[in-house]
Order: C-alpha cells, then structure tokens, then sequence
C-alpha cells in the first residue's frame, strides 16, 4: 500500500480554497477524488453557543445566590445566627429556643449529639442546612462530637458563669437556698423588678462582668408567662455543676427528659351486641313486620324452622351487619333448638291462631267459605288492606292490629292487596313444623360421625350397618322433590320474584272489576242514607226560607242519630202540636 509521502497530488482548484496542492488517497491519476479541507468556521465554536454557555453559567450563580438569600432570611442557611434568629421567632428567646426543643436532659444544659440536635431540629420544624450548622457548632467546640448551650451561646454562657459561680460562693444551699431568702409578693413566683432587686442586694454581679439581667431572666423563663418559680430559679445551680462541678443536692438531681406521649382521642366504649329487640326493630323498619321479613327473606324455602346457617343467610340478606350466632341461640331456646316464624314475630303467630280458631269455629275449618262469605262476596278475586282489616275487625271479631299483621305478612310484594291463594298461608305456615322439630331432635341425640360420612359411597349401600342406623332417625314422610325443602335459597328467590310478577299481573287485570263493584256498593248506601235523610213531609218538601229548611234538615238527621223508641216519641209529639196548632 503506498504511503501518505509516496501519493501524487492535485491542485485544488473549487471555489473559496486557497491554491495549494493536496493529496489524493488512491492509486493516483487525474479522476481520483480528495476529501477537501474545512472551512474556517469550523476551526472554533460560534459565538452564539459561546453567549449562551456564559448566560446559563450566570443564570446558574443567580439561582444559587437566591437560594442563599432565602435560607439566610429565614434562618436556614446553616450558620449560627440564622438558628438563633429562628429560635428568638419561634420560642421569643434563643437560649429558652435550646432548652426546651434541642437539650436532651429536662433543665436544658446537657450535652447534644448529632442525633439529639437533628431530632431537636426535626420538631421545631427547621428545614434549613442541618449538617452544615452542626459542624459550625462542633468548630465552635474545639471539634468535639457533642456541643452544649455555650458553644451556641458563647458570650451569655460568660454572664452565666460570672453570676452562677457568685451566687453558689454566697449562698451554701446554693440556688434554693437564695430562692427561699428573695423578696416577692407572691408565694411561688418572683417577676423581673424582684428578680432584679435580689441580684443588686445581693451583689451577686462581679464588677468587672458584663451581665445583662433581662437576658438572663427571659433564658430562666422556660413557659414565657414573665414571672419565674423556684424550679426556674434552681437552673443556677444545674449550670454551676455543669461548669465548675458544684455537687448537686439530691433533690436537684434530674435524668434525661421524658417525652410526652402524643395526645390521641380517648377509645370509644365498645359497642354492646344488639338484642333480639332491636334485630325486630331493624326487620319492622326495613318490611314492615318481622313476620312479612320472614316469608321474604329469611325462611325462602318455607319449611317454618331454619338452622344457624340458614338464618345467617337470612341475616345477611336483609341487610343485618352485625353477628348472627346469639339472635339464633335466644330464638332456639323457644324454638325447641331451631329459629321459627313464631319466636321471631309472637305478636303474629297469636294473630293467625286466632284466625285459625275463629275459622274452625264459625266456617268449620273452611278457609274458602271466609273468603267467599266475608272477605270478597262479590267475586272480584282480590281484597284491599282497608277492606281486610274492617272485614275481619266487623265479621270476626279481631282487632285492627291484629288484622293489620295478618295482612302485612300475607301480602308478600306490598301491593296493598291479596289474593285467596294468598289467605292459605294461615293454614299452612307450621304444618311441617312438627316435622322438622323431630328431625332436628333425632340428629342432636344421634353421634356425630354418623352425619360426617353420609355422603360415603360405602355408607349408600343398604348392607352397611351405619345405614340401617341412619333409615331410624330419618323423617318418617319424605318430601317430595319439587317441595321447597329440596331447593335453594336461589332457587326459592326467583320463585318467589316470579309469583309476585304474576301478582302484579293479576292485580292490574282485575283492580277495575274490583273497584267498580266497590263503587257500586259506596253508592248505594249513600243513597240509602240520602233517601232516608230527604224523604218528603206531609207538609211538603217547599220552603220559604233557608232558616226553615236548615232546621227541618237538623231535625232529620238528630233522628236518624238517635234509637227508634226516642224518635217515635218525637213523632207523637209533632202530631200533638200540630192537632194544637
């Protein structure tokens, strides 16, 4: 391969080149092509990339500078004088600010780690440069790991000092001692002009120390109220010890401070389970009886007695949030260990069996002549609520109440009427009650393992002696497998949805037959009435005045009011004045 020196060269002759020779990478020759040289603007960078480098670097530096300018006005730049000016905000004092949020001890004069100084700053909210505070601190303490209220306070920890080792020279009790020999008006708090007058009695400010006595008082102010107590006052003798190892009395002696606990809302009583009452309340509130309740929701299949399971998922189903397990218990233990419609509705249960009485009696046990005879006489296929309850409070003999819960509970959807396929509830509602009484008594007594293995293949056979046990405590009459007692709630719910659908159609086909014969009746009688009340005098039915005509209509209608021996008196009466007149 030829080298770069060994390449012939050709003159460069586009435009804007200088002429000068350049070499050709190639075999030589006059067609071989040669990269040509840059440009001269490509030998540096434009000046407009140069402009804008330089401008985000000044825009960089502003934003930096307002930065700091924040931080530094609100205390957060991480120097000491920020700190202090945020503690003078926050507790009205720089020293108080210490004592009470970063010292770690109950008198403030203790030693603060790393950590008790970022837990301190953490609660007083301060969210400027902790780390560079701290090692602004720490080179305030000669580098040392921990810091205290003189590497922050320099200059009042000297005027601390000057008093401090004064007061402790003068008084052998030390500080609670000068407490109790200070002039106050009150018995456990001393202000600032006594505070001040003890001081300056005592002489207890060295000549050649600067102290500034409102600073020092504010510092022993822990709560800010402008009066200090004797547990205030006993922050001399904490400081003394701290800094010249005066022995503290064991009164004086205070470990590290107890956090308080977080307030929190006192726990609210536990709620008591509700009772059986209440389980009504919440059925009569919800369909109108616990009795109409139990036809809808919780016995679906109908049998008259359910279990626990079943009644939790009657429970569930209506609506009950709360535990199931005692309701069932109180209504098993009436119930002979199973919830039926009559432990759960009494009230109900007694209205039916006095229907059921009164029908044995006066019908001979023949439902349909009740409902021939005195509920629907004229055929129309359905009564309303207002008719039920006056036909069977006049007919029978019932009251209204009671009257009220036999129709709630017979009429199922609430449509305000009811049928007479309807009114066979009252006859057939515990007939297989019996039944599954006996059935349930016979498993309580039977072994459990018994029941456990029913469903085993070996037990299907009628060889296995477990069988031959089970055929004995089995119901004598098997219900049918069309019967409710073989379905499931699901199955029973859609039965249920389509009977009241057909309802709904039977009640729009026949409510206008229904309420012309009611209206025909309704006229009638009011004709009846109107008849008797306007029939015509001897005297005529002309009036000359409407004075007169109102006292003839009176006297009608008091007559019509009172019993036939008292108007027939009147009669002869009004004879005999009229033979006198």
């Amino acid at each position: 391969m030829a080298s770069v020196g060994s390449l012939p060269s050709l003159p460069a002759r586009r435009r804007g080149y200088d002429h000068h020779e350049v070499q050709v990478f190639g075999r030589g020759g006059p067609n071989d092509w040669a990269p040509p040289p840059l440009p001269k603007c490509a030998s540096m960078m434009p000046k407009k990339f140069d402009s804008q480098r330089k401008d985000a670097a000044k825009q960089r530096l502003r934003l930096k500078q307002e930065e700091v300018d924040r931080l530094d006005f609100h205390g957060f730049g991480g120097d000491i004088e920020g700190l202090r000016a945020f503690l003078i905000h926050k507790f009205g004092g720089s020293v108080r600010g210490w004592r009470k949020a970063i010292a770690p001890d109950e008198v403030g004069t203790g030693s603060v780690l790393l950590s008790d100084f970022c837990s301190g700053l953490k609660k007083i909210g301060y969210a400027g440069q902790a780390m560079t505070l701290w090692k602004a601190l720490t080179r305030a303490a000669g580098g040392s790991t921990s810091v205290g209220l003189e590497h922050f306070e320099p200059d009042f920890a000297e005027q601390l000092d000057a008093l401090a080792k004064t007061l402790v020279a003068r008084f052998e009790g030390g500080a609670l001692q000068a407490w109790g020999s200070m002039e106050r008006d009150h018995l456990g708090r001393a202000n600032f002009s006594e505070f001040e007058r003890f001081v300056n009695a005592q002489k207890l400010i060295p000549r050649h120390a600067d102290v500034h006595l409102r600073r020092v008082f504010e510092a022993l102010d822990m709560r800010g109220l402008g009066t200090i107590g004797k547990e205030d006052f006993l922050f001399f003798d904490h400081w003394a010890y701290r800094r010249f190892g005066t022995p503290l009395s064991p009164e004086e002696e205070l470990g590290e401070r107890e956090e308080a606990e977080p307030w929190s809302p006192p726990r609210r009583p536990p709620t008591p389970e509700p009772s059986l009452d209440d389980f009504r309340k919440f059925l009569s509130q919800k369909y109108v009886t616990p009795a109409r309740a139990w036809r809808v929701a919780i016995d679906l299949r109908g049998v008259g007695a359910i279990a626990s399971p079943d009644f939790g998922k009657g429970c569930r189903a209506v609506g009950w949030k709360h535990k199931h397990h005692g309701l069932f218990k109180e209504l098993a233990e009436n119930g002979g260990g199973l919830a039926t419609m009559r432990t759960l509705d009494p009230d109900t249960a007694a209205a039916i069996d006095e229907l059921n009485e009164i029908i044995s009696k006066k019908y001979g046990g023949d439902i349909h002549e009740l409902w021939s005879q005195a509920l629907d006489p004229a055929d129309t296929g359905m009564v309303g609520r207002a008719e039920f309850v006056s036909e069977v409070a006049v007919e029978l003999g019932m009251k209204a109440e009671a009257a009220k819960l036999l129709f709630n509970v017979l009429d199922t959807n609430g449509s305000g009427y009811i049928a007479e396929g309807e009114l066979m509830f009252v006859e057939v509602c515990e007939s297989q009650l019996s039944q599954m009484l006996r059935s349930h008594q016979r498993r309580q007594e039977a072994p459990a393992s018994m029941f456990h293995s029913v469903s085993s293949p070996a037990l299907s056979t009628s060889s296995s002696p477990h069988a031959a046990l089970l055929s004995n405590f089995a119901p004598t009459e098997k219900a049918n497998i069309a019967s409710p007692m073989k379905s499931t709630r699901g199955a029973q719910a859609r039965a249920f949805a389509n009977t009241h659908r057909i309802k709904h159609m039977f009640v729009a086909d026949s409510i206008h037959q229904h309420c012309r014969s009611k209206t025909t009746e309704m006229v009638e009688e009011l004709r009846y009435v109107n008849h008797l009340a306007m029939r015509s005098t001897p005297q005529g039915d002309v009036f000359r005045h409407t004075s007169q005509f109102y006292r003839e209509g009176v006297k009608r209608l008091q007559v019509l009011q009172k019993p036939p021996q008292e108007e027939s008196d009147e009669e002869s009466e009004d004879e005999v004045e009229e033979d006198e007149g």
